[in-house]
Order: structure tokens, then C-alpha cells, then sequence
């Protein structure tokens, strides 16, 4: 724990290349009651920011929420990747800030792929995978590229998550099961836009 400039910090890591013996470096504010009791401090995309501006392009390896055995490796020096991605996965990142703007009823996401040779969609959720309805999809192809989708336009503070599915029903019935637990396709980064 560290206090810098009157904010308290706590400083930890993140396994990576789905090994405990590779890790990435994270930081979290925390708070310090007057009791000297530290409240439950909650893993975030934030590291030393208020909130995420979703305007702006984010590698994928932000990423404070992987579940389903898809992780982050280190393609090289530059390029950390969401890998193994299958469907069911759960990509999350906490928190982006999407300010008031009325404007518009919908707005465009883009995520960057490495594709995996298998068509697939991309349920994108604000705050509640679980039990809440999609605010819309991204359709991924085959081969590496951008893929971009419409999804409801989103004001205030918010928690994104990604839940890939295949395609399954447009392949045929004697291909379809070559495709079942195969990896959909990498995630490198994601944008929003207006």
C-alpha cells in the first residue's frame, strides 16, 4: 500500500499466459476509514484513473474480469491478447465513464480481433451479463480484422462485459461439432463511438 498525493493505493498482480509464475503488475485507490479499517477493495480495468473514457481505443488486457478459461498472453513486448476465448467466456472491464450525452439513441463498437477461422457473435452487456438483456452485438468473422456492431447508447458510469457465442446454427450439421470448444477468435482492443 502506498499513499501518493493524499490517495491511498494498493498495488498488486494479475496472473497472465494463464500461469501463477507470469504476472502483470495492477494498482487499485482504496480508502482508509477513520477506524483504520479498509473497506473490501474491488478489482477494476481502473488502475489509477476515476473512470475509463470509452471514446478512446483499450488494449484488451484491461480486462478485470475473465471467466470461463479464457486469459491474457503476451503475444511480444507490445501486444498482450485475451486468448482462448470459447463460448460462454466472460470478458469484463469496470468502470467507463460515458458522460450525458442524449444525443443519439445507439452508438458503434469496434473490437479488434485475431480470428480463429470460426464465425461467432459477441453479446456486449452494460452491468449485468447475467441476468440482464444485451445492449447489442458484434458479429466476428474468420480471419483478423475490426468487427463492429450497434449497440444502445449508454450515459453515466458503467461496467462493460463481452460473452462470445458460435455461430453454430450457420454451419453445417456434419462441421458443426469440429467447432465446439474451439477457440472463437483473440481479442486485442475495443472502442466505442458515436
Amino acid at each position: 500500500m502506498c499513499n501518493i498525493n493524499g490517495q491511498w493505493y494498493i498495488f498488486y498482480h494479475r496472473m497472465t499466459n494463464n500461469t501463477i509464475m507470469s504476472r502483470r503488475a495492477c494498482v487499485e485507490k482504496i480508502e482508509i476509514l477513520p477506524d483504520g479499517t479498509i473497506p473490501t477493495v474491488e478489482m477494476t480495468s481502473l488502475g489509477f484513473e476515476d473512470s475509463l473514457d470509452p471514446f478512446k481505443p483499450y488494449p484488451a488486457d484491461i480486462a478485470c474480469v475473465l471467466k470461463g478459461g479464457c486469459f491474457i498472453t503476451e503475444k511480444d513486448i507490445f501486444t498482450r491478447s485475451i486468448v482462448n476465448i470459447t463460448e460462454g467466456n466472460v470478458i469484463g472491464y469496470k468502470y467507463f465513464d460515458f458522460g450525458e450525452d442524449f444525443s443519439s439513441k445507439t452508438m458503434k463498437i469496434a473490437l479488434k480481433v485475431r480470428g480463429m477461422g470460426t464465425i461467432s457473435k459477441v453479446a456486449v452487456y452494460a452491468d449485468d451479463y447475467e441476468n440482464g438483456e444485451p445492449i447489442g452485438y458484434v458479429d466476428i468473422g474468420t480471419g483478423d480484422g475490426v468487427y463492429t456492431g450497434v449497440v444502445k447508447s449508454l450515459t453515466g458510469r458503467h461496467s462493460i462485459y463481452f460473452v462470445p457465442t458460435a455461430f453454430s446454427d450457420e454451419l453445417a450439421d456434419w462441421i458443426a461439432d469440429y467447432f465446439k470448444n474451439k477457440p472463437l477468435f483473440e481479442l486485442e482492443e475495443f472502442v466505442f463511438m458515436k
